[in-house]
């Protein structure tokens, strides 16, 4: 005769501790939710921060290919038609030589698809940076109207001038936060000296 063996009390009592209910797996989650929630601005903090250091960097290696470039030009730096526009003669003037990796004419900021990093910007010289060795004030009306109105168009910079004055800088538009807003709130920005600064208020009152 075949014996079905039944399972004993205790048996069955281990398996139901070790299954979870529903008000366990719940509660479980909304920990889970609550740490992520927690954990994620932090993380998004890091990564703006880390992007702005590396933003500085980029500027620094322009700067560094700028004194180079013009040490070999009498100090003349490129002159470019518009802040806003492409840079053929800046981008020409430095790759290779001077600046080695065209990504270092863009802000790892930037989210512009006019203005971040692609190969297609990169052959048109669509660089991600306001460049101020200009010839003319830029048409697009936003582009701030102190750029277009107020500064003094043309600029051709050279070394020999005030080490303060700015070169280039992250963007920035009317009515647009400039790249850097999650970390800190500002812009970086490139002197004639190849210092970079960070500037938390108005560019239009430090701009040189």
């Amino acid at each position: 005769m075949l014996m079905v063996k039944t399972p004993s009390i205790n048996a069955l009592s281990s398996r139901r501790r070790c299954a979870f209910t529903l008000v366990e797996i719940l509660v479980v989650m909304a920990i889970v939710a609550l740490l992520a929630a927690m954990l994620l601005p932090a993380v998004g903090r890091s990564k703006a921060q880390a992007k702005l250091i590396s933003c500085r960097n980029r500027l620094r290696n322009v700067g560094v290919g700028l004194r180079m470039y013009t040490d070999e030009r009498e100090g003349l730096l490129p002159v470019g038609t518009c802040v806003d526009g492409p840079q053929p003669e800046l981008t020409e003037a430095l790759s290779g030589s001077y600046v080695q990796d065209v990504r270092n004419f863009y802000c790892p900021s930037e989210i512009h698809p006019l203005r971040r990093y692609t190969s297609e910007n990169a052959e048109k010289a669509q660089i991600g940076y306001f460049y101020y060795a200009c010839r003319e004030p830029s048409k697009n009306r936003d582009v701030s109207g102190f750029l277009r109105i107020d500064a003094n168009w043309p600029r051709p910079l050279s070394s020999t001038m005030d080490a303060d004055i700015w070169v280039m800088s992250d963007c920035w538009f009317r009515g647009e936060s400039t790249p850097h807003r999650h970390y800190k709130k500002g812009m970086n920005y490139l002197t004639l000296s190849g210092v970079v600064q960070f500037l938390e208020k108005s560019p239009r009152s430090s701009f040189k």
